[in-house]
C-alpha cells in the first residue's frame, strides 16, 4: 500500500522502535560514558534525522553534504562527529565551532589541527590496529586509522597547535 502511494525507493521507520532500542541501551550498566551516534551515511532521511535530534543524540557525518544536512536540521555542532577519510579536502570550508572530528591520517592531522584550534573543535585520533581488517576480505587490512609509526607525529602536531 505504501509503495503504491509513494513509489520507491521508500524508507519506513517507526520512532517507537528507536525509542525502545534506546531504552534498552540506556538501561545497561556502564563503567564509562557511552554516546550513540547516528550514521547519517547509512540512512539520511529527514524524519529520522529530526527524530534523532529530538532525542538529543549525536550524528556522525562523512561528507560535506551530510554535515550541511545535519546543520540544516538543527544539530548543534557539539552533537556532530565528522568522520571518514580525506576530510582535509573539504572540512576547512566549514566555519562552525565546536565540531568533533576524528582524524584517520597524518595528512588530516597536519591540515586540520590549526583549523581545529581556531574553531575549538574536539579532535580524536583513530589508530589502525592489527585487528582492523577489510570486511569484504579479511586477508587484507582496512584503510582507516593512523599507523603506529605515525601516532607520535600526530600527537606532536596536535600539542603544537593546542
Amino acid at each position: 500500500m505504501a509503495v503504491a502511494r509513494w513509489d520507491t525507493p521508500l524508507y519506513v521507520f517507526q520512532s517507537r522502535e528507536i525509542d525502545f532500542a534506546f531504552r534498552q541501551l540506556d538501561s545497561l550498566p556502564s563503567l564509562v560514558p557511552v554516546r550513540h551516534w547516528l550514521s547519517c551515511k547509512t540512512l539520511a532521511i529527514r524524519p529520522l534525522l529530526q527524530r534523532w535530534k529530538h532525542l538529543g543524540r549525536g550524528i556522525e557525518v562523512v561528507s560535506l553534504f551530510e554535515l550541511r544536512a545535519a546543520l540544516f536540521e538543527g544539530f548543534a555542532a557539539e552533537q556532530i562527529l565528522v568522520n571518514g577519510p580525506a576530510k582535509q579536502r573539504w572540512l576547512h570550508s566549514i566555519e562552525s565551532e565546536h565540531l568533533n572530528i576524528q582524524c584517520d591520517s597524518l595528512e588530516e592531522v597536519r591540515v586540520l589541527a590549526p583549523i581545529a584550534r581556531k574553531r575549538r573543535w574536539q579532535v580524536g585520533l583513530r589508530f589502525h590496529t592489527s585487528g582492523n581488517l577489510d570486511p569484504d576480505d579479511e586477508h587484507f587490512a582496512d584503510q582507516f586509522g593512523l599507523a603506529s609509526s605515525e601516532v607520535q607525529d600526530a600527537l606532536e602536531i596536535l600539542y603544537t597547535n593546542g
